[in-house]
C-alpha cells in the first residue's frame, strides 16, 4: 500500500482525527523539501491535500492536520532520511 492509498483509506474514516491524519500524510508529501525540490508551503498543501482526498477543507480539519503533519514519521511517507 502506498502512502497515497493509506491516506485515501484514512480519509474514509468516521473519525475526524483519522481523516486529519490522511490529510497530513498528503500535505507532508507536498510540503517536504526532499533535497531535489522545494516543497509547497504548508498553508497551501493542507487545503490541497483535503480536496485531493475529497474532503471539505474546514478550519477544524486543517488545524488538526497541521498539528499532526510534523509528527508523522518518514516511514509513513515511505522515505529514508538523507545523510
Amino acid at each position: 500500500m502506498t502512502p497515497v492509498d493509506f491516506a485515501r483509506n484514512l480519509a474514509e474514516s468516521d473519525s475526524p482525527r483519522v481523516r486529519a491524519t490522511g490529510v497530513a500524510i498528503i500535505a507532508r508529501g507536498l510540503s517536504d523539501d526532499d533535497g531535489l525540490r522545494q516543497g509547497w508551503p504548508m498553508s497551501a498543501s493542507l487545503p490541497a491535500a483535503a480536496r485531493f482526498l475529497g474532503l471539505d477543507p474546514t478550519a477544524e480539519l486543517l488545524a488538526e492536520a497541521a498539528e499532526l503533519a510534523p509528527t508523522l514519521s518518514d516511514a509513513v511517507l515511505n522515505r529514508r532520511r538523507q545523510s
